[in-house]
Formats: structure tokens, C-alpha cells, sequence
């Protein structure tokens, strides 16, 4: 066990505004892509949440590195699936994009093609872990979690998050139905 100055340290972030404010949102996530309640506004709403989620990540203070290893994995790979598919379904033809900011791009000439719906659910595979273990563990559990959130944050969510927004920017303000009462 740690001793109380690095367990107060721990209360600190692990409580702090910018962390609550991040559960808040990724409560907020969470609940657009598992149950939208407005297909009209979904974009519009996923554009807005993901924004908030991003920068929020950067406000957080230095975290002392952990092992997240034996946390919890909530998400399934039945439910990761349905996410996927809810929102390519909601998103329909806007679904696909061009991406050259991926690794495979440096063997290619040409732009991947990437779905903002995959982006949706890697990010909702990490936030549903994050809440799930934040909601259930103790002090040093939400710590663990909350530095592993941030990880893969770093490592692939936070990437996925520009790449769907910027996708998700041109659908709702560049593409020409983009004035159609749906967006």
C-alpha cells in the first residue's frame, strides 16, 4: 500500500473538476451511441461530445506512471459490434471516410478508407471500460483506470476522436447535403 501523501495525490486527480467534467462527457458519449434518441441530430451531437472529450483529456494533470494490468474489461465483442453498427446505420453512406493519417498509409499511395462508426466504438470500448471500473472500484482502481483511459487516449481513442470529428465536420458543413434538414 501507498502511503497517505501518494493516496492524497490520488483523491486529487482522481476527483479533480477536469476529471469529472470527463466522466460527465463520457457518461454523455456513452449514452448518444448506445441509445440515440435523436437520429437528426446524432452527428451534430457525436461532433460536440467528442470535442469536449479530447481537450478534456489535455487538461489532466501529470499522472505517476501505474500498471493497469487486472482492471476490468467491460465492453464485449458483441457489444463493441453493436455500437458499430448502430452508428454506421444512423451515419449510413456518410459513414466511410479518407484517411492518411494512418499507419498503413506509408505503404500506400492512396488515402485508407476508414469508418467513422469503428472510430465511435474504439472510443466507446475505452470510455465503457474507464466508467465501469471507475464506478465499481476503490480509490486506487478509479487512479488505474482513469491512467490507463488517458494510455489509450495517447496511444489510439485520442487519434480517433480527430479523425471521426474531422469526418463528421465535413459531412455536418462541406458535403452538398449538408444543408438537408436530416444534419
Amino acid at each position: 500500500m501507498q502511503d497517505s501523501s501518494h493516496s492524497n495525490n490520488w483523491w486529487s486527480q482522481v476527483f479533480s473538476a477536469d476529471v469529472l467534467e470527463f466522466i460527465n462527457m463520457s457518461i454523455r458519449f456513452c449514452q448518444l451511441v448506445e441509445e440515440p434518441s435523436d437520429a437528426d441530430h446524432f452527428a451534430l451531437d457525436l461532433q460536440k461530445v467528442c470535442s469536449v472529450l479530447y481537450g478534456k483529456v489535455l487538461s489532466f494533470p501529470e499522472m505517476n506512471e501505474q500498471e493497469d494490468t487486472g482492471l476490468e474489461q467491460y465492453v464485449t465483442e458483441d457489444q463493441y459490434n453493436e455500437v458499430r453498427s448502430r452508428v454506421a446505420s444512423l451515419l449510413g453512406s456518410h459513414d466511410d471516410y479518407l484517411d492518411v493519417f494512418v499507419e498503413d498509409m506509408k505503404y500506400s499511395d492512396r488515402p485508407i478508407l476508414r469508418t467513422i462508426s469503428e472510430d465511435v466504438a474504439d472510443i466507446y470500448q475505452s470510455l465503457a471500460d474507464f466508467l465501469f471500473c471507475y464506478r465499481t472500484g476503490s480509490d486506487e482502481i478509479r487512479y488505474l483506470a482513469l491512467f490507463r483511459v488517458v494510455g489509450q487516449y495517447r496511444e489510439y481513442w485520442g487519434g480517433r476522436c480527430l479523425s471521426a470529428m474531422r469526418a463528421l465536420h465535413d459531412m455536418l458543413f462541406l458535403s452538398p447535403d449538408s444543408t438537408d434538414e436530416e444534419w
